[in-house]
């Protein structure tokens, strides 16, 4: 039995790094390459385990060779796969990711991540029931997420939405999530806004908490963690580090915080470990290759 049921995506990461992002029609070398096992899902379980939660993950890859390397990234990470489904005749889901100066762009290819369906989700039912918390994102469709919040609030357990890529969500989807959890640009894209920041991530939070979220936050960058803990609103600054590739920061602190929740942790404990995880993240190349165990973040401190 897991505490933390991640159901998202899985991709194979191709993250090429530059000097400068290239203009339409222009072609530039790189700096370096990478391969690397991704996807929003996959990340998030897989930092959810490295930072101590006991996790299992769902979802769909093709019958080829990207599939069984995401699969043997999670296993080798301590995440039970037995749920992933592997499609014939789709491919597994691939982000090509580019890097340049600490900021990046990512095109995705769904492939069997789009083949999760509420009927796939419905299979899922029984061990919906005995997860403490359930994970989702939206590089999956959003019938299946819906139906995943659906059932776990049935179930009566906590239901944490990262709303990435941004997409609109139905109503009963928010007010089914516990921990809605965008970053600025998420955020912005859903409330219409063209800027967050430390003079508007309050009244955002609360806009967010009149959709009928009951815990939102903002991951901010290099601004920090916007979050309402009951109704008490606080700011927690990032921890600061020189930025090399921010691919899976966002991934790494979802992991680390639902971790760190169920550990035990405050919401103000769980975000502070997981801005520290997110940091190191940040300060290292790749996607999965980036997410940090608790004995390194525990060696980072000493």
């Amino acid at each position: 039995m897991a505490d933390i049921l991640v159901i998202g995506s899985l991709n194979m990461d191709m993250t090429l790094y530059v000097d400068r992002f290239p203009q339409i029609g222009e072609t530039l070398p790189c700096t370096g390459m990478l391969t690397a096992p991704g996807g929003k899902g996959s990340n998030q379980a897989l930092a959810a385990s490295r930072l101590g939660g006991i996790v299992k993950m769902a979802g769909c890859v093709g019958c080829d060779a990207y599939g069984n390397e995401l699969i043997d990234s999670l296993q080798a990470n301590g995440v039970d796969t037995s749920l992933i489904k592997r499609m014939p005749d789709v491919s597994t889901g691939v982000a090509a990711i580019t890097v340049s100066n600490g900021a990046n762009m990512i095109l995705v290819s769904a492939g069997a991540n789009a083949a999760i369906t509420p009927e796939y989700i419905d299979l899922l039912d029984d061990e919906i029931a005995v997860a403490r918390a359930v994970v989702l994102q939206l590089e999956i469709p959003m019938p299946a997420v819906l139906q995943a919040a659906r059932l776990a609030r049935k179930h009566g357990c906590l239901v944490l939405l990262n709303p990435a890529p941004y997409q609109p969500m139905p109503e009963e989807l928010l007010r089914l999530v516990d921990y809605l959890i965008p970053n600025e640009t998420e955020a912005m894209a859903m409330l219409g806004v063209d800027q967050l920041d430390a003079s508007n991530a309050e009244a955002s939070l609360r806009a967010m908490q009149s959709f009928g979220v009951a815990h939102p936050m903002i991951t901010m960058g290099d601004k920090g963690v916007a979050y309402l803990n009951g109704n008490a609103y606080h700011l927690d600054p990032c921890n600061k580090v020189q930025a090399v590739d921010p691919t899976a920061a966002g991934d790494t602190f979802i992991g680390g915080f639902i971790s760190a929740l169920l550990g035990g942790f405050s919401i103000g404990e769980a975000v502070a470990f997981a801005q520290k995880a997110s940091a190191f993240c940040v300060a290292h190349k790749g996607a999965q290759t980036s997410i940090p165990t608790v004995a390194q973040l525990a060696q980072q401190q000493a």
